[in-house]
């Protein structure tokens, strides 16, 4: 069986259409495309390729099953399978033929299992996205497991385990095993939080004083701040965006925000001078703007955990990962 790969917009909007869609229908933030009494909203052209997981998404929303996707005859496959089992059954000793039966029926539980873990995880990442609408970036279940059809879901993100107070030098979280030694951090929209260092596995250290007024439970995400201003002439790549303090926490194969304009970059410098290189600008369709030596890249990482309890082997887990920004999933 094949696998899902990332696909380019035009190749996305092909596919669809050998599929039966019609579109895409332009006039709104996302364009549009219709099949029957489906309306699938999908995103603005854009030069980098859909991932996997926001494809996998999109296919699901449309109704669309990986085979079908991928245009393979599951028929014929499921047939070929049988028959090769059927030969091996056939051909070894009764005991090993029960062993290969049972150890068929452990792999065919942790498949589907497997299956079901993740589509928890991802329904799970968009009820925390959901209810947190109102709420952002507080996208966290804060190590709460969450019932959710056969399973359970729990969604990650560095979070406080204490008020911070205003002239709190030390910040105490559920985990700082993401963040670089010392830093910048951003609770909501206060980005004004630096630190010397951390004593692990849950405490930022070094931390200036007075600052604003924290709750427990208000989500902790990497930050660093502009050492140069970056043009909104056009969306044409850029060679480096320089920065202030260490990105190190910043997952670089995901994008990442400064105001509101996504950029996806190819790799980072966590040594002096620190930077971003090869970036993408306008990413995801976001529009160009203009950024002073004021502004501030941040990134919302959401790591999703869904786990269906199987009576062979335990516990069945899967991840979904994402970045999300203050605006809107991607």
């Amino acid at each position: 069986m094949g696998k899902l790969s990332p696909v380019s917009w035009d190749n996305f909007v092909r596919r669809l259409k050998e599929l039966g869609f019609d579109g895409p229908f332009f006039g709104g933030k996302h364009p549009k495309m219709k099949k029957n009494s489906i309306t699938l909203i999908i995103p603005n052209k854009h030069d980098g390729d859909i991932g996997i997981g926001f494809l996998t998404r999109l296919l699901r929303q449309a109704g669309i099953s990986k085979e079908e996707w991928l245009g393979e005859d599951t028929q014929s496959g499921l047939s070929l399978i049988a028959t090769i089992i059927a030969l091996l059954m056939f051909s070894l000793f009764i005991a090993v033929a029960v062993s290969l039966v049972t150890t068929g029926a452990h792999i065919g539980v942790q498949e589907t299992q497997g299956q079901q873990a993740f589509d928890i995880a991802d329904g799970g990442l968009h009820y925390t996205l959901a209810l947190n609408k109102l709420n952002i970036p507080n996208y966290s279940t804060y190590g709460t497991w969450i019932n959710l059809g056969a399973g359970q879901f729990k969604v990650d993100t560095a979070y406080l385990t204490n008020p911070f107070n205003i002239n709190d030098a030390t910040m105490t979280v559920n985990s700082t095993a993401d963040f670089p030694p010392a830093g910048r951090l951003t609770i909501g929209s206060d980005f004004s939080i630096t630190y010397g260092g951390i004593t692990p596995p849950t405490t930022f250290t070094g931390i200036p004083i007075p600052h604003q007024l924290h709750n427990t439970n208000d989500s902790v995400y990497p930050a660093t701040q502009l050492n140069d201003t970056i043009s909104a002439a056009n969306c044409n790549d850029l060679v480096a965006i320089d920065v202030d303090e260490n990105p190190d926490g910043f997952d670089i194969t995901r994008p990442f925000f400064i105001d509101e304009e996504y950029f996806l970059c190819q790799s980072k410098k966590t040594t002096t001078p620190f930077r971003f290189e090869n970036c993408k600008r306008c990413y995801l369709g976001s529009s160009r703007a203009a950024h002073n030596t004021n502004s501030y890249a941040s990134q919302y990482i959401l790591t999703s955990t869904g786990r269906v309890t199987n009576i062979i082997s335990s516990n069945v887990q899967r991840v979904v990962r994402i970045s999300a920004g203050p605006w809107e999933e991607h």
